[in-house]
């Protein structure tokens, strides 16, 4: 070979290649868009993400041969209908998203840590029936407020819980509470601290280790019924603690208790909850909200079958009290 076909063949070989050379047209951005979001789609319905001419193998590549069965639906992605199936659907749902919702679960081999229903999942659950209307009680007069005071002490045990106006300004200050409720097995009784009639009954309510009051966060509200009513809480049961006790992290609240131990939804409107409860007259809804949120205290506290003595906060206030009295003792005697 003469070096003019040597040098004509070096010349046209790489333009032979690139002519020759396969090359994959680009995907468009909003192609690849959607593309992805098809499959994100498939994926959710537990459909194949394929196309069924193509089916997958193994290693990534398809076989136009090969036949995938499309994948079945699980039986808990439809919502039922009925309370119980609702019930277990919950608890289904509750147990399978408790990692996808970053809570972790213990190394503890055989006993799982239990996790609370959210508020999207006790949404689906039917509805806490609460008390009616005419079980509402109003207490205005000093014979009113020392009658219902003799109810709830001749019963022993009652679902607690008080309501204070809420504040929006930085440094403002509520002068709460201005509700305090007390409901029993079928009934409930709401004390306005603004009538003066309800002060003094309210305050030896609220000091006397003669009658239990169940509720949730009650922690929080000691401090402004001493600034309020000049008295320390005796004899109270503070239902978060239990659960704690049970497993349950932090405060779980009278919505996601109920939904785990009665699998019952408890709605609560927000604005009812910032409302005016200093009002001189409370709303339907107000008296409804107030009184349920006692009466719920007491159910669950039924349903969990609790038998004193409780190893909770309940003795918090008594101990408290005994704690004071204690170094005013040891103040005196060092004098």
């Amino acid at each position: 070979m003469d070096a003019e076909t040597f040098n004509m063949r070096e010349d046209t070989t790489p333009e032979m290649k690139k002519t020759t050379q396969h090359t994959r047209p680009k995907r468009n951005k909003r192609t690849a868009f959607a593309s992805r979001f098809l499959r994100s789609v498939a994926r959710l319905l537990g459909l194949p993400a394929t196309a069924p001419g193509k089916p997958k193998r193994e290693g990534g590549k398809t076989s136009p041969h090969q036949k995938v069965a499309p994948k079945p639906l699980r039986p808990e992605t439809a919502q039922p209908s009925g309370g119980a199936e609702r019930a277990g659907f919950i608890e289904s749902e509750t147990k399978r998203g408790a990692v996808s919702r970053g809570r972790s679960q213990p190394n503890t081999p055989g006993k799982a840590r239990p996790v609370a229903p959210t508020k999207a999942e006790t949404a689906l659950l039917l509805p806490f029936a609460g008390l009616p209307p005419d079980r509402i009680h109003l207490p205005k007069t000093k014979a009113e407020c020392e009658a219902a005071a003799g109810e709830i002490l001749g019963a022993g045990v009652a679902g607690f819980d008080t309501e204070a106006k809420p504040t929006f300004r930085v440094g403002e200050k509520s002068g709460g509470p201005h509700v305090v409720q007390f409901a029993l097995t079928d009934r409930a009784f709401i004390f306005q601290l603004h009538r003066r009639e309800c002060l003094e009954v309210v305050a030896g309510l609220i000091e006397s280790s003669r009658v239990l009051k169940v509720g949730f966060g009650l922690k929080n509200d000691h401090g402004q019924i001493r600034n309020r009513l000049g008295v320390t809480p005796d004899a109270v049961l503070d239902l978060d603690h239990i659960f704690r006790k049970m497993g349950y992290p932090g405060q779980i609240g009278v919505r996601a208790a109920m939904g785990a131990v009665l699998k019952l939804g408890f709605p609560k409107s927000k604005s009812t909850t910032t409302s005016n409860w200093a009002a001189a007259e409370l709303t339907p809804r107000q008296l409804a909200y107030a009184a349920n949120d006692a009466f719920a205290a007491l159910k669950i506290m039924e349903a969990l079958d609790l038998k004193p003595p409780f190893d909770s906060g309940s003795a918090h206030a008594g101990t408290a009290k005994k704690s004071r009295s204690a170094r005013r003792g040891r103040r005196r005697s060092r004098r």
